[in-house]
């Protein structure tokens, strides 16, 4: 499998389909300078991570409960988060791995029961990483139940 993989990458470098060479293949989704930067200190320990989880998840709550649509772009989104939670742009870009970090610390194996924080945690890693390309909606009910937020 490795030997066919490695006749297929060889192939697109050779014809000129394989722009950015090995660095791309490595983190295809994530720019360059973003793999340089290192975690923030507010983030680095456990404890300090998981107190902002918290203030992110308070946040989002309050955020949820609404009556009304909304529609916002990240940065409005992440300037309002900023200013009602303090949670800056740049720990929010790191939050999938940071919260990966601490699970391998952890040893936790079965992270079916933790798929709802990793979901928060890969939201929060768009929007700290991505400042335009989409928006964020806000629906306070879902079409198919109306009667329940």
């Amino acid at each position: 499998l490795r030997a066919e993989y490695n006749r297929l990458v060889e192939g697109l470098a050779l014809r000129g389909d394989l722009s950015g060479g090995d660095q791309w293949l490595a983190n295809p989704a994530l720019p360059h300078d973003i793999l340089k930067e290192a975690v923030p200190g507010n983030i680095r320990r456990a404890e300090h991570f998981v107190h902002v989880l918290r203030r992110l998840l308070q946040y989002l709550g309050g955020r949820l409960d609404t009556e009304n649509v909304e529609k916002e772009s990240p940065v409005s989104f992440v300037s309002s988060l900023n200013s009602q939670a303090g949670i800056e742009q740049k720990t929010l870009k790191f939050c999938y791995d940071r919260l990966h970090s601490l699970m391998l610390t952890l040893e936790i194996t079965d992270t079916d029961e933790f798929l709802p924080i990793q979901t928060v945690c890969d939201f929060a890693t768009l929007v700290g990483t991505y400042a335009r390309g989409f928006s964020i909606i806000i629906e306070p009910y879902d079409e198919r139940m109306p009667h329940i937020p």
